[in-house]
């Protein structure tokens, strides 16, 4: 068996420890003949978490086909696309883009809502007054 992991679970679980999470994912790793990960981040994770073996895990990063770039950049036009949640820092995004108050610009957050619904929360806009009049532009989700 080959396990692909995206993320450890120990990882992606960051507002509480889950001693029995972590247990079940090193029983099945362990257990692998192969792991394929989708970062060198998540390989040294999991090197450094679990007691494998560094020859059967191995990065396998996702990808698109290649599109042509406009001909000319669109200024101001940002988007972040992952799932929302703490570990991928879109907080971090939204809060450096507030302090462009005197810029035009548009973000829009691409991803799944329902990973960590508290944290959506947290990155909307207190109301689409507020989304405009902190900045010349917006936060979208």
């Amino acid at each position: 068996m080959t396990v692909l992991l995206h993320m450890p679970l120990a990882a992606a679980v960051d507002t509480h420890h889950d001693a029995g999470a972590e247990r079940s994912e090193r029983c099945v790793l362990r257990a692998a003949a192969g792991v394929v990960v989708t970062s060198e981040w998540t390989r040294r994770l999991v090197l450094t978490r679990y007691p494998i073996q560094a020859h059967r895990v191995h990065v396998a990063r996702p990808g698109v086909d290649r599109v042509a770039a406009p001909d000319q950049p669109v200024p101001g036009h940002l988007i972040c696309v992952g799932v929302l949640s703490r570990h991928k820092g879109q907080d971090l995004l939204v809060e450096a883009l507030a302090g462009l108050a005197d810029r035009d610009w548009h973000c829009l957050l691409a991803g799944s809502l329902d990973r960590d619904p508290d944290f959506v929360e947290q990155l909307r806009p207190p109301s689409p007054a507020s989304a405009t009049s902190a900045a010349s532009g917006s936060a979208a989700s």
